[in-house]
């Protein structure tokens, strides 16, 4: 290892860096994603760093170091990201880079710097502390602050510092928990510094963030309050202990000064010569919300000089109300005219017995039944009351209260605001609560937090999944100030079917720059969302602005548009975006579901979207805006359950009203693709096997055949191949009609398998084609050496047999129609026609059969039957003319059927359904005939051919018989799967496809495929039959 120096990064280290984060990738629990230097530049660009430090061993980048204002809290800048390169751990790389940090806290004058890590950290928590970081005890984060910025800053003390190396001479107990001495409910954090016989001592309070006490060996000095939780509306004492160790001359001037609701003007000045107590009394002003425990709370602060070299004095107290005092209900809806309770929380702040006299407000919204409240409670007891009532309108409930708390000898008055918000099924209103302002649509709501300005779609009851839009970021460089400056202005408004929340923010960083927040929620669950940026001064601005929208949205069951392909995410393993390269984002949409709820998200067609770690962003450029102008942006949306499937979003994304559904499906992650998406194979075949994630493989892969057609193929991969693809060579001589490809994956971290069925083509076989009369009609046939099957145009539209193995599986009343069951006429067999037409017109028109051929979408070339049916004597129809196919591969028991639609009646049709039945009969004895599905919820079910049944499905049909060993199934490529009937007379299938067409489009239905095999198979090995369209 050479001499270590910490640089500035450069994209020229891009790559370098992109190295070092596939080597930490353990460090990081490694999920798999790989940087590259694409990835890595645009990562850090436009970040909102103020600064972003690398170490480099020679041109090796072993360190990386980000560094911007703290988003959380006042006055404290931040290391968002730390990371030193594994074969670098314990050599003082990381040191380099923390002090780097540190030194540059100090040279812009900020008192504090933070951090974030775990508690499994071992490692780095002793860096830390070293560094000086106090880990500070709290259950939701770790959380670290380093106040070695105000040590060096504080003049008092800083002529020890030209003696002391702060770092060296610091003595601490390096402990990898928590830091804090608890002295009466407050945490102080203390350094103690030793060097040549001299020492300093130093303690800041955890809650202000402050400097609290010094100690020298001349002199100690520390501020004292007795409790830090105060309830407001009365003053306190504090204590300033001065000590002076020596006897020399110490002359000690203190000059309070005011904090947030903390009122403090005392000033003193005096002349110690051994001990002395300074006590003095500070107000604690009203609040209007209760203290939040992630920022700096309100200090008792002086300015205390000490022989003329001065020190700010910080004690944070909690300022609490008399009675802490909140409203909840359960987190449902709230059903209007009906008996209900929600809940009044009330605790009592004071250390003594107190009564709490209030009454809430009346609405004409709401009927309470009681509303005067008379509570007492012992020092410091909480309580829940329950309050009955009636909602007539869903609201949001807010009031003042007035409350008198009297206590033994006295008693307080005070105001506290209180809320809740009654959501129903329907209604619009908008409200406050201390947390967030928010609106209401019926299912949904808006909440714009006051802590970090997220705006948050949320569903009642809530969903697993959220969109959550971050505050946003005026640039460049992009400014963190929105994460805690709140906006100046919030409203609410109706508009004709949505309610609007409105924000206003005043930009600290980038003057005469003011940015409104428009969010329109629909009752459909969908968001509108949009930004208004307005430049408020009498010139132009001097330099582009920019604007960045951030969105945390998760990946998990999601499609995405990707390589021009719709990428299916399933689970929750490639969920994170670092897996995903954004540059290959195709599409102006994303697209996740659960089982109780779908999520979307989509933008402007021209915007482009930017993956930066785990959250993405939209950056605009809105040009140098002129004086007084207000540009406008284009909305983004988001969406909860608005859209029923990827496909829907996808057209309203685009503005794509005539998008043909049947012609989108989804790549998995993994992809298996054999023979290039093609499951019908000949004696020689690629399987391709590519992952679309930022992930290379790292184990073994094995490829063989469920009937054991191929000997068993493998491959072994590492890491450090950089390998996401690769290809199998199957020699397919030997692999029967029906095969299903297994591809056994054992990588370094996960066990997977994936199937897939394909189907072997017969060269050798020749189609026998056959004219003739059969029970005195002429009749079509066509064999593929497995399947016959027959039409006659006499007789009707349908195939009315169709022979597997010379058996006939089709019911049909050939040669002539008859009644049966439900219908009349009856003609059975498969046959697709207009929903809109009865099967006694349909046959009444003209119609003819033939011989044809057909060539698919991945290039085979199916011969079969074709029967065209002319509509001219339907009125309505007239001018349609439907080609129906029956279609058959040489050698393989499969057959296809698709129908050719040419719309030429002079109408649009929107959603015109066309219906495929099918009739079959595997056994004279109807009772042994059955038909076996997947229920929609999951549930393998058969059912004979008895009773009375109409079944959805979640997907395929087999048809069966207790006297056949073969089974037929039934797959559909279409959007809606195939149903089935029973009864006693009948058992079948039918399909329904609904179409737009335009007037004088042509347009093929999806196909279906009936397929013969000996078992009951998952209808996922044949997805692949997804890719076969016409």
């Amino acid at each position: 290892m050479g001499d270590i120096k910490i640089v500035e990064y450069d994209k020229a280290y891009a790559k370098s860096l992109a190295d070092m984060w596939n080597m930490s990738a353990d460090s990081w629990g490694n999920s798999g994603s790989i940087y590259t230097e694409e990835s890595v530049i645009e990562e850090n660009e436009n970040t909102g760093n103020l600064n972003i430090y690398i170490a480099l061993d020679g041109d090796e980048v072993v360190g990386y170091c980000s560094f911007s204002e703290y988003r959380e809290d006042e006055g404290a800048l931040y290391i968002p990201l730390l990371n030193v390169r594994p074969d670098y751990h314990g050599k003082k790389v990381g040191k380099a880079l923390v002090l780097q940090a540190v030194k540059r806290t100090i040279e812009l004058g900020w008192p504090r710097l933070d951090l974030y890590t775990w508690p499994g950290n071992t490692k780095a928590v002793p860096l830390y502390k070293k560094c000086g970081f106090f880990w500070e005890k709290r259950d939701d984060s770790t959380h670290l602050m380093n106040f070695i910025p105000t040590v060096l800053q504080t003049e008092a003390v800083q002529e020890f510092f030209e003696a002391f190396d702060w770092y060296q001479d610091c003595k601490r107990n390096i402990d990898v928990k928590p830091d804090g001495s608890e002295e009466d409910n407050f945490s102080n954090y203390e350094y103690i510094w030793e060097k040549d016989g001299k020492h300093l001592r130093m303690a800041f309070d955890r809650k202000g963030r402050g400097l609290r006490l010094i100690e020298t060996d001349d002199y100690l000095i520390s501020a004292d309050i007795q409790e830090q939780e105060l309830v407001f509306g009365k003053e306190y004492n504090i204590s300033y202990n001065i000590v002076n160790k020596t006897g020399n001359k110490l002359d000690i001037a203190i000059n309070g000064k005011d904090d947030k609701n903390i009122k403090f003007s005392f000033e003193t000045v005096s002349s110690v010569e051994d001990k002395k107590t300074v006590t003095a009394r500070f107000f604690v002003d009203a609040i209007e919300e209760e203290q939040n425990h992630w920022r700096t709370h309100p200090c008792v602060t002086a300015d205390i000089t000490i022989n003329g070299k001065s020190a700010v004095f910080k004690v944070g107290i909690n300022p609490k109300f008399p009675a802490k005092i909140s409203l909840s209900a359960p987190n449902t809806h709230k059903l209007k005219n009906m008996n209900s309770e929600f809940y009044i929380d009330i605790e009592n702040s004071f250390k003594e017995e107190a009564v709490f006299q209030f009454v809430l407000p009346e609405s004409d919204n709401i009927i309470i039944q009681n509303r005067s409240f008379n509570v007492t409670l012992a020092a410091q007891e909480k309580a829940s009351i329950a309050v009955p009532y009636i909602l007539n309108k869903p609201f949001s409930y807010e009031a003042t209260l007035s409350i008198k708390a009297s206590l033994s000898n006295n008693f307080v008055e005070f105001k506290r605001k209180i809320s809740l918000q009654f959501s129903g099924y329907d209604g619009r209103f908008g409200g406050e609560t201390d947390e967030y302002w928010c609106v209401f649509n019926g299912n949904y709501s808006l909440q714009l937090t006051k802590f970090n300005n997220d705006l948050i779609l949320k569903r009642i009851p809530e969903t697993r999944h959220e969109v959550v839009v971050f505050y946003p970021k005026i640039g460049l460089p992009f400014s963190l100030e929105f994460s805690k400056e709140r906006p100046y202005t919030v409203e609410n408004y109706c508009g004709e079917d949505y309610i609007a929340l409105k924000a206003f923010y005043k930009s600290r960083d980038f003057k005469h720059i003011q940015i409104v927040s428009i969010s329109k929620l629909y009752a459909n669950g969908l968001v509108e969302h949009s930004y208004e940026v307005h430049n408020t001064s009498d010139v132009d601005a001097d330099a582009e602005v920019w604007l960045s929208q951030s969105y945390y949205y998760g990946l998990a069951d999601a499609v995405i548009p990707y390589e021009d392909k719709y990428i299916e995410i399933d689970g929750e393993d490639s969920s994170g975006l670092e897996f995903w390269d954004s540059s290959k984002i195709t599409e102006n949409w994303i697209f996740s579901s659960e089982k109780s709820a779908t999520i979307g998200l989509c933008w402007p067609e021209k915007d482009k979207i930017k993956f930066n770690g785990w959250y993405l962003s939209i950056e605009k450029n809105l040009g140098k805006i002129p004086a007084h102008a207000n540009i406008c942006t284009e909305p983004c949306y988001m969406a909860i359950d608005t859209f029923k499937d990827w496909k829907e979003l996808r057209k309203f994304a685009l503005k794509d009203n005539c998008q043909d559904r049947s012609r989108l499906s989804t790549t998995d992650k993994l992809e298996l693709n054999i023979n290039n998406g093609n499951p019908f194979v000949g004696n020689g075949f690629d399987v391709k096997i590519k992952d679309y994630r930022k992930s290379y493989f790292d184990g073994k892969m094995k490829l063989s055949s469920t009937k054991e057609s191929f000997k068993e193929l493998e491959k072994k991969f590492s890491v450090t191949d950089q390998i996401n693809e690769t290809v199998f060579s199957v020699n397919g001589g030997n692999i029967p009609k029906i095969d299903t490809l297994s591809l056994d994956i054992d990588f370094d971290a996960v066990l997977l398998q994936k199937k897939s069925a394909v189907f072997k083509i017969n060269e050798n076989v020749i189609f026998k084609k056959n004219k003739n009369m059969e029970k005195g009609i002429e009749t079509l046939s066509l064999d593929n050496g497995e399947i016959t099957i027959k039409t006659s145009p006499q007789f009707s539209n349908t195939i009315h047999s169709l022979l597997y193995k010379s058996k006939e599986w089709l019911d049909t009343s050939f040669p002539s129609s008859r009644p049966k069951s439900w219908w009349n006429p009856w003609f059975g067999g498969i046959a697709t026609l207009p929903d809109e037409m009865t099967n006694r017109s349909f046959n009444e028109e003209d119609r003819e059969a033939d011989f044809v051929q057909l060539k698919d979408s991945v290039g085979n070339t199916w011969s079969g039957i074709v029967i065209k049916t002319n509509i001219k004597k339907n009125e309505k129809l007239k001018g349609l003319k439907i080609a129906q196919y029956y279609l058959m591969l040489p050698g393989v028991p499969v057959l296809c059927q698709t129908t050719e639609i040419v719309q030429e009646t002079g109408y649009y049709f929107s959603s015109m359904p066309f219906m495929t039945d099918m009739y079959f009969k595997l056994d004279d004895e109807y009772k042994n005939n059955m038909v076996t599905i997947e229920t929609l919820s999951g549930q393998l079910t058969t059912y004979k051919a008895v009773k009375d049944y109409e079944m959805k499905t979640k997907g395929t049909l087999f048809f069966s018989s207790v006297n056949r060993e073969d089974k037929l199934m039934v797959y559909n490529n279409g959007d809606i799967p195939a149903g089935c009937f029973t009864n006693s007379e009948v058992i079948g299938a039918y399909i329904i496809n609904k179409m737009d067409i335009k007037n004088n489009e042509r347009i093929f239905l999806p196909p279906s495929f009936l397929i013969f095999t000996k078992e009951v198979m998952n209808h996922d090995l044949f997805k692949v039959l997804k890719n076969i369209k016409f």
